[in-house]
């Protein structure tokens, strides 16, 4: 049963509809994930690049994320969360209960983003697996990819789910 919310989570935000389609010949835009009136959303910008899609939010909490979204029915989305503090460590197991955090902490703000609690479920199944910068094959055709980039006075998480080996 999540596998069929999974696939219908990246299809309702892919680029096109299911079909006999190259990758740019998408029949409707991207559309956006979250929306401006969503709990704890201060600032939220949208813009559509062709199949591809850049989205901004600042939350009430200072946090911010941007999601790039790419496709037609091979479909990536990619998340980057800003974290705040600096980790202490650099272990991959702390950076996928990152991911797990902040995926959950997104599933719950809107019912229509329940189907990343599905995700969520999956990265946690497989968690002990998972290492830093390489594609983990998830149940039911789906990947993740988790990553962090740190510098000096910004750290952040990038979660990238697709339907296909990224």
């Amino acid at each position: 049963m999540y596998r069929t919310s999974l696939l219908l989570l990246l299809i309702a935000f892919s680029s096109c509809q299911n079909g006999q389609h190259k990758e740019t010949d998408c029949k409707t835009l991207p559309q956006a994930m979250l929306r401006p009136d969503m709990q704890g959303i201060t600032e939220h910008k949208f813009q559509v690049k062709g199949i591809d899609s850049e989205e901004f939010v600042r939350f009430a909490n200072g946090k911010t994320l941007t999601i790039l979204q790419s496709g037609c029915e091979k479909i990536r989305q990619e998340f980057r969360f800003e974290l705040k503090e600096k980790p202490t460590t650099d272990d991959a197991a702390y950076w996928t209960d990152q991911a797990i955090l902040n995926l959950a902490a997104l599933a719950v703000l809107d019912p229509q983003l329940m189907p990343l609690g599905n995700w969520v479920m999956m990265i946690r199944a497989q968690k002990d697996d998972i290492r830093l910068a390489e594609t983990k094959a998830l149940e039911g055709g789906f990947y993740t990819k988790i990553d962090r980039i740190t510098s000096n006075d910004r750290v952040f998480l990038i979660i990238t789910l697709s339907n296909f080996s990224i």
